[in-house]
């Protein structure tokens, strides 16, 4: 029985240790699979390590060359003792030092403008901003200068490092320098000249106004810019300069010789001549113009005196024969063209030699003075009276015929009788008459001279019955 019982328990027990053996066999199975899976992954982890290296190390090397040739010197300083850490070739082969020098050295020994305040001020702009940008001179070994640019930031790694990008500006500067004397010929060229110098926007507003402006218009060159050049004219005439400037723009052509009116500063009117060219920038959009205005008020007074001598009889003030002439064949034409009427006079100073012979030839020119202004005051707007002879005269009376005309020429006659030449001394006065011939204009009348000729024969007819009377002569 005992025998049984011990078999049984045995029997229990070589289960249980089976069953645990069984276990322990699975456990290193599962821990063999479980090392060789974490070998997997250390050994994928090693070959993306040495990966990772081998491209930093690439990276590195890229890096390094990038940035010993670069263009721009490279310095890697010390921002606690600004001693240099680090420096590309560039910096080398600017400065004249080699790198095993430069690593020695501190950025006072390569800036003479570097100094404590300096990088104090550069220390306290870099921690609050982490950049800064700023203009300075470096030194090369051979104690020669040149200017450079700046540009610094601080790096934070395990230590801080200040990484600065150095640039020779020396071009710039000459360029710059070039362009401000440039500059300063032109603006003195501009100052010195008598014209006016602008320019205005795409909106045709100033932008800028030389000096001259002052003595031209009265105005400060600060007061217009902003405004239009239109705001200086009177209403009727920046209506006509818009137009013309307004399709220039759109046809994006210049502007030459512009003659308008603009107003002085007091409201007085000056004359200008503009010329302007487009401005356009690099894109080729237009900006708008820049040019010259000049004043050309004398010259245009000057040109209306020598119009008005050229067309003008000197004595007397009327139309000179050649104008006279010109202006009634310009009628004659528009008659014939248009079916419209005329008349002429001509009128002869009576007994004017004995003028001259009794009180001299300066009494005569003022009895012709005399006859001018009794015509022009006499007359309308639209006839034109003229001096074709010594004492001769002829009226040309537009829209005018018939019993019109012998009435014009009779209210002139009685005027100019009533008239009085003061004489010397100026206590005594003396009249004078005059004898007009009137004819009107006839359809077989091709030149002014056939209309001369009758008028002359009717004014030898008042001549001849008695003198200061008018007499008619119509056509053959």
């Amino acid at each position: 029985m005992l025998s049984k019982q011990w078999g049984e328990s045995m029997g229990d027990v070589l289960e249980k240790l089976q069953q645990q053996l069984e276990a322990t066999q699975r456990a290193l199975v599962e821990a063999e699979a479980r090392c060789a899976r974490q070998a997997a992954d250390h050994r994928a982890t090693l070959e993306a390590s040495e990966q990772a290296r081998s491209r930093v190390e690439q990276e590195i090397k890229l890096l390094s060359t990038l940035l010993d040739n670069s263009s721009d010197a490279i310095e890697v300083i010390d921002p606690v003792s600004f001693r240099f850490l680090d420096v590309n070739d560039t910096e080398c082969r600017e400065l004249g030092y080699s790198r095993k020098e430069l690593l020695c050295m501190h950025i006072f020994d390569i800036d003479p403008n570097f100094s404590e305040l300096t990088s104090n001020l550069l220390e306290q702009q870099l921690r609050q901003v982490g950049g800064a940008r700023f203009d300075s001179l470096h030194r090369r070994k051979d104690g020669s200068t040149f200017p450079v640019e700046v540009s610094a930031k601080m790096i934070e790694t395990d230590k801080a490092y200040l990484f600065c990008i150095v640039r020779d500006i020396t071009e710039r500067k000459l360029a710059a320098e070039a362009m401000a004397a440039s500059e300063k010929r032109f603006r003195n060229l501009v100052e010195s000249v008598s014209d006016w110098v602008w320019e205005v926007d795409e909106q045709g507003r100033y932008t800028y106004c030389s000096p001259n402006i002052k003595d031209m218009l009265g105005y400060e060159p600060a007061e217009l810019i902003g405004k239009s050049p239109l705001e200086l004219m009177p209403v009727a005439e920046a209506a006509r300069v818009a137009g013309i400037f307004g399709l220039a723009v759109v046809e994006r052509r210049h502007l030459k010789d512009l003659v308008n009116i603009t107003l002085h500063k007091d409201g007085h009117e000056v004359i200008m001549e503009t010329s302007g060219t487009p401005v356009f920038d690099a894109d080729g959009t237009f900006r708008g113009y820049c040019g010259i205005d000049r004043d050309i008020t004398e010259r245009k007074q000057l040109e209306r005196q020598l119009e008005s001598q050229a067309h003008t009889d000197m004595l007397t003030g009327l139309h000179n024969r050649r104008y006279f002439f010109e202006l009634a064949e310009l009628e004659l034409a528009r008659a014939k063209r248009h079916g419209k009427q005329f008349s002429l006079l001509m009128l002869d100073v009576d007994h004017f030699k004995l003028f001259n012979d009794s009180y001299g030839h300066h009494i005569g020119d003022r009895v012709l003075q005399k006859l001018s202004e009794v015509c022009m005051r006499t007359l309308r707007e639209i006839d034109f009276p003229g001096r074709i002879g010594g004492e001769e005269f002829a009226i040309m009376l537009p829209e005018t015929r018939g019993e019109r005309a012998m009435e014009v020429a009779e209210r002139l006659r009685l005027a100019i009788a009533d008239a009085e030449v003061l004489l010397e001394p100026k206590d005594r006065s003396v009249h004078f008459t005059v004898s007009i011939g009137v004819t009107c204009f006839e359809v077989a009348d091709m030149l002014v001279d056939d209309l001369l000729k009758r008028a002359d024969k009717a004014l030898y007819a008042a001549k001849g019955a008695g003198r200061n009377q008018v007499c008619s002569k119509d056509g053959d």
